[in-house]
């Protein structure tokens, strides 16, 4: 993990880390958003969007 900051370069769409395995490992297993984020039915869900354009994610908010 590492800070979310511009001058940061060591973050890439394939080191995402699902919110159920983020939440299982900083929060002891507890939900931190809803099902439908925490679980999906369909590998990452919603958050394919960004894994799958990590540079345009990081230009579009400076991360």
């Amino acid at each position: 993990m590492q800070k979310n900051a511009s001058n940061q370069n060591q973050s890439s769409g394939d080191l995402f880390m699902s919110a159920s395995s983020f939440s299982n490992t900083y929060y002891g297993g507890a939900a931190i958003f809803d099902s439908a984020c925490q679980n999906p039915s369909q590998g990452y869900g919603d958050w394919n969007k960004v894994i799958n354009d990590w540079s345009g994610y990081r230009s579009r908010w400076n991360c």
